[in-house]
């Protein structure tokens, strides 16, 4: 509207920050309080996905970050999810990654009406910081969690989320695969671990139904 005419990118980037500054605030408020929950554990780096990832998007259909970039992103997000299933130890550099693309989104924002020479070199700057972030957190998360499963047995308990829990033989066709997965994995985990990589368990294991943290 004609209201909105020269604003808009404005009014789109104020949501941005305070949704931004609000991610940062709910987690701290949670833990000062101890209203930590299941649901706020799942939740809230999903809640950053889609935040950062949507705002990406809509740049990319303006042209201001290329395709490529944000393809990488997503897919980064998507192997993190995918792996979050099992293993739940994550690093400062994933913080670091979600603090840059956050920048890099505000500061593409920002310049859209204004055109700045600086601020456009600023962005693409950070474009490729974000993106390094992005594949150095990606690396730094699966070394860290291809955790071993030489302690595992077949009937054995994992919680595959909090509070979600399941036995192996639900997660596996047959014992056999279950036999072949383990052994795939301890292989890349020793692999990993003669070019200096350490590891953290980040799986949840029990004989029984309650469980005990990995250390």
């Amino acid at each position: 509207t004609a209201f909105f005419d020269g604003y808009g990118n404005y009014i789109a980037l104020a949501i941005f920050i305070i949704a931004s500054l609000t991610d940062m605030a709910d987690g701290k408020i949670a833990r000062k309080y101890n209203l930590v929950t299941n649901f706020g554990k799942f939740m809230d780096p999903l809640a950053d996905k889609l935040l950062v990832c949507s705002a990406m998007i809509c740049l990319v259909d303006l042209k201001l970050i290329p395709v490529w970039v944000v393809l990488i992103i997503i897919a980064r997000e998507f192997i993190i999810s995918g792996f979050r299933l099992v293993v739940i130890a994550a690093s400062y550099w994933g913080k670091f990654k979600t603090t840059f693309q956050m920048l890099m989104v505000i500061v593409i924002i920002f310049n859209i009406n204004l055109q700045l020479g600086w601020l456009n070199i600023l962005g693409t700057i950070l474009i490729y910081v974000a993106l390094v972030l992005t594949v150095v957190s990606l690396i730094d998360y699966i070394a860290k969690n291809v955790f071993s499963f030489k302690d595992v047995k077949w009937g054995d308990v994992v919680e595959l989320q909090p509070g979600v829990t399941k036995p192996i033989s639900g997660l596996f066709t047959s014992e056999k695969e279950f036999k072949d997965v383990v052994k795939r994995i301890e292989q890349i985990r020793n692999g990993l671990q003669e070019q200096g990589y350490q590891f953290a368990t980040g799986i949840r294991i029990s004989d029984s139904e309650t469980l005990t943290s990995g250390e």
